[in-house]
């Protein structure tokens, strides 16, 4: 990881580095991306979505899950 890491920074400039791919960190690279500036998001897991998905928490919204599937969730 280290080293993959080290060639990416070697070789590109960027003007936005964001560190954590939760969903702040991924709302603040597209967020940056949008408006123009050169942007990498990192992460130390091969996922977005941080703790609300390594913990395996249940949906944000999970009202409107419930009335999808009529309450079976």
């Amino acid at each position: 990881m280290k080293k993959t890491l080290q060639n990416i920074i070697e070789f590109e400039e960027f003007d936005v580095i964001v560190a954590g791919a939760g969903i702040a960190g991924v709302c603040s690279a597209i967020a940056s991306a949008r408006e123009g500036a050169k942007t990498i998001l990192i992460d130390r897991y091969g996922f977005l979505g941080g703790m609300s998905t390594a913990g395996m928490v249940s949906p944000f919204m999970k009202y409107w899950i419930e009335d999808e599937f009529d309450g079976r969730v």
